[in-house]
């Protein structure tokens, strides 16, 4: 399940959220060590800081985006 899970654009941002990576526009840090994201339908959504971590390995970002 795992390997299925790395392999789609699909990632959980929260506990309440799962986004599209590919549908991401643009993402700016936030209070608290939470970042935010600003999708194609002009949404925009809170990472959570715990979250924030594994975002910024998905999309290959080793420091601050």
């Amino acid at each position: 399940m795992e390997e299925l899970s790395e392999m789609l654009p699909f990632m959980r941002i929260s506990k309440s959220m799962i986004i599209n990576l590919d549908k991401i526009r643009h993402i700016s840090p936030a209070l608290g060590g939470r970042f935010e994201a600003l999708l194609d339908n002009d949404e925009k959504v809170i990472i959570s800081r715990q979250y924030v971590p594994i975002l910024k390995d998905k999309l290959g970002v080793n420091g601050n985006i």
